[in-house]
């Protein structure tokens, strides 16, 4: 039995599809019987779970060992890894070297989701590699191609592209992206280069052995709990880095607690606001004790303006995670803040467009902070992953929000909050509502550093 047409039609009801398909696929399941079914979907959904759980320990025993070389142990393992191929300016450290191999991942990571979701040509690093091997440059690869595909092609538009990229038809299929994945993030990072044994062992033994998607194999969800636990290769080898630095994956159903505790109660509030905004009474709202009391088709307010109102206020709403690590607490958050709008958007018949609502609510509404500047790469590329899943092709994709200034590094401790109360009056600085709004936040990390002891 074939449930895909329903189970897409849920996903993305503005696409087309057979209603013939569909009303025989429900009608198909309608047909079993519903303890045989509940039997089944259980024991399928946990034979899912298993094989998420083992291609994440093969990936991640892969990813350390290729890249930082390293066994699952933290042995260090002998023979070639990513990191003891780049070649570093004069004068950098060791930190700065971690650094940019965690970006250099990032990029061709994010470039093998992109070639799964059809934005750019299919196999288009393991294209270019064999183009290089077979063009007989002495130049290194990573110089002689991705340089330019990281810096002149996704990095800029197609009129502001070097002459020598705009004549060659290889680059022209691939879109300007910008957001700030493919600038320089390393001091001196344009003055780095890679061994081609490095690069060649992660796009082959790495990359090209598993599947990249956000539906299925390596998903940006894999991907965050795989960094996570790599910390101690990423910030430095060494039994207590991870201890020291306080960095800990954070399990899903503490994720999903500290949403039901801290967003969604404000999510409600702001939309009672908006309602009330609108010239609604208390008498009018007497019923709506909840965020699905308000979306239940039955209770949902009839006038689109009310709607509307609700929806602008809710995106006034901030969230901050002040130790964002890999963004797995900011990821579960914009779900949560796109699932109450697109809901709210689908009940005034209003186009849908998944792609711009993510995008705008990861640019206005989520704001995370680390002291460690590799998490904080991290998480941008996960935001940034997210966006992208709501892509379907090259033709219908516009460029990825800068979020320099949203996800950054920083000591949420004594940072910028701290700094304004010992250098302004208390009494006014309190009054301003850029500081209510952060107080506000703060009541987030509090429960999480609570939890972490």
């Amino acid at each position: 039995m074939d449930l895909r047409p329903i189970f897409r039609k849920i996903h993305n009801p503005n696409a087309f599809f057979s209603q013939n398909e569909i009303e025989k696929a429900k009608e198909n399941f309608l047909s079993l019987d519903r303890e045989y079914v509940s039997l089944f979907l259980e024991g399928y959904l946990e034979k899912i779970e298993k094989e998420k759980e083992e291609i994440s320990k093969r990936f991640y025993n892969d990813y350390v060992k290729y890249v930082f070389g390293f066994d699952k142990k933290g042995n260090i393992v002998k023979g070639v890894s990513l990191l003891n191929k780049v070649l570093q300016p004069s004068m950098m450290n060791n930190n700065d070297t971690n650094l940019f191999s965690v970006v250099f991942m990032n990029r061709i990571i994010f470039i093998k989701f992109l070639e799964e979701k059809g934005i750019v040509p299919k196999n288009l690093l393991k294209d270019l590699l064999e183009k290089y091997k077979s063009s007989g440059t002495s130049g290194r690869f990573y110089k002689t191609y991705l340089k330019p595909l990281f810096y002149e092609v996704f990095n800029k538009g197609k009129d502001s592209r070097i002459s020598a990229v705009k004549t060659d038809p290889f680059y022209d299929q691939i879109p300007y992206l910008n957001g700030g994945l493919f600038r320089e993030v390393v001091k001196d990072e344009k003055n780095y280069n890679i061994e081609n044994e490095g690069v060649e062992l992660v796009i082959e033994n790495l990359l090209e052995k598993y599947r990249f998607g956000l539906e299925s194999g390596i998903n940006p969800d894999i991907l965050g709990y795989i960094f996570e636990k790599t910390i101690n290769f990423i910030s430095g080898t060494g039994t207590n880095q991870q201890k020291m630095k306080g960095a800990y994956y954070t399990p899903n159903d503490v994720v999903e607690f500290i949403i039901e505790e801290t967003l969604i109660p404000i999510i409600f509030n702001k939309m009672i606001e908006g309602l009330k905004n609108s010239g609604w009474s208390d008498t009018d709202l007497k019923g709506y004790d909840s965020i699905e009391d308000i979306l239940n088709p039955e209770n949902m307010p009839k006038n689109p303006k009310h709607i509307r109102k609700m929806i602008e206020s809710i995106e006034t709403i901030k969230v901050l995670d002040p130790a964002c690590g890999s963004g797995h607490f900011l990821t579960a958050m914009l779900s949560q803040i796109l699932r109450v709008k697109e809901n709210l958007l689908r009940t005034i018949e209003e186009d849908v467009e998944r792609y711009k609502l993510k995008r705008d609510i990861i640019s206005q509404n989520l704001f995370g902070v680390d002291l460690d500047e590799n998490a904080v790469e991290i998480a941008r590329l996960r935001l940034w992953l997210s966006i992208i899943e709501e892509v379907e092709d090259s033709e219908h994709i516009d460029t990825l929000p800068n979020i320099d200034f949203n996800i950054f590094v920083g000591n949420s401790v004594i940072g910028w909050l701290d700094e304004k109360l010992l250098t302004h009056p208390l009494t006014n600085l309190l009054d301003d509502p850029h500081v209510q709004e952060t107080l506000e936040s703060l009541q987030v990390i509090l429960w999480k550093q609570n939890r972490r002891g």
